[in-house]
């Protein structure tokens, strides 16, 4: 599956990785780590709370850590499907 990601036009495509800054306020880090994206195409992200400092480049950082996390709960969800049922201390 592919997903757009519209950006505020002020993000500078070879600088949106750059994102480090945005682990020096607790505040932000709770903001990317409560993100969840819309269920439909969103023209103009923004960001709907006030963070203090510089906070360029969090809504794609919140998109990416979103996805990861995703991704890490589906593989651990296979991997555990995959693993051979263990009896239960009761069948024996």
């Amino acid at each position: 599956m592919v997903r757009n990601v519209w950006l505020p036009k002020e993000y500078k495509h070879c600088a949106i990785p750059d994102t480090k800054h945005l682990l020096d306020d607790p505040k932000m880090m709770d903001w990317i780590n409560g993100y969840r994206p819309a269920d439909e195409p969103v023209t103009r992200p923004n960001l709907d709370v006030p963070l203090p400092g510089d906070s360029s480049n969090i809504i794609w950082a919140a998109e990416v850590w979103f996805h990861i996390k995703k991704h890490w709960v589906l593989e651990l969800q296979r991997r555990i499907r995959a693993q051979p049922q263990i009896a239960s201390y009761h069948d024996r």
